[in-house]
């Protein structure tokens, strides 16, 4: 339930666009919460590709609950990603790029 008023439990910022300074919003959110401990958010950015946040659900009462980040850039325009889970069991991450078709990423 959102709570207008409530005060947010962590904040953080899209990748900072280097070389032209327009801004890179955010397109679109996948989010894995079958990730053992920690929930995975993945962020379809415009400019950087998509970014992928580590949280710790625990976390939430007392202290930082971002555990780690990373930034994977991407061959066009990010436009979007979803998570799909294959037959075996693997999960594949599925990312639209405006000018570099679809693409699917995995560990």
């Amino acid at each position: 339930m959102l709570c207008l008023g409530a005060s947010p439990l962590a904040t953080w910022e899209t990748v900072d666009s280097t070389f032209d300074g327009l801004p890179n919003p955010l397109f679109d959110i996948a989010v894995d919460y079958e990730n053992g401990d920690t929930a995975m958010l993945y962020l379809a950015q415009r400019r950087a590709g998509f970014q992928v946040l580590q949280f710790d659900p625990k976390q939430v009462l007392g202290g930082n609950i971002l555990v780690d980040w990373g930034l994977v850039q991407t061959p066009g325009a990010c436009q979007g990603v979803a998570l799909t889970t294959l037959d075996t069991g693997e999960k594949k991450l599925l990312v639209t790029d405006l000018n570099g078709g679809i693409r699917m990423y995995g560990k």
